[in-house]
């Protein structure tokens, strides 16, 4: 039963997640001149399409661009982020971002404000300090922990 409570839990975490990035692309649409988004649908359309580009397609797409990352010194990843922003809004009806700039700052936007919601609701705080636990028990060598060598 335990097992269960703790999927639950996940499963809410996603659904706030989803919730907040839609929000916060609708509070993007308002304020930035580049971003259009129509509804509150449209925002949770492109909120998702966003999370599964990200879980799916961006490891691959960040290991084929490492060598112009590194060129970059970093900064190689605010274009291509901006150019995920661009391939959701290009697929997704009601998302439109007119450039680059714009699905830039779209990006910046939802770090920032995912970061602070996160970290105000401490959504990811029994994931943290679970991992940070196994870590020292592992190190002292007293770890009993599931799936623990």
């Amino acid at each position: 039963m335990r097992r269960f409570a703790g999927r639950r839990a996940v499963f809410w975490r996603v659904i706030a997640i989803w919730m907040i990035t839609a929000a916060t692309l609708v509070l993007l649409g308002a304020l930035l001149p580049g971003v259009e988004v129509r509804s509150f649908e449209a925002a949770l359309v492109a909120a998702a399409l966003i999370g599964l580009f990200n879980a799916l397609v961006w490891p691959l797409l960040v290991r084929l661009a490492l060598p112009f990352t590194v060129l970059t010194l970093g900064i190689g990843v605010l274009f291509l982020n901006g150019a995920v922003i661009l391939g959701v809004a290009a697929i997704s009806r009601g998302f439109m971002v007119s450039e680059l700039l714009s699905g830039i700052i779209v990006v910046a936007g939802l770090t920032l404000i995912n970061t602070l919601v996160t970290s105000l609701l401490g959504v990811d705080d029994d994931f943290y300090f679970r991992n940070v636990i196994k870590r020292q028990a592992r190190r002292s060598g007293g770890c009993r922990c599931a799936g623990s060598p």
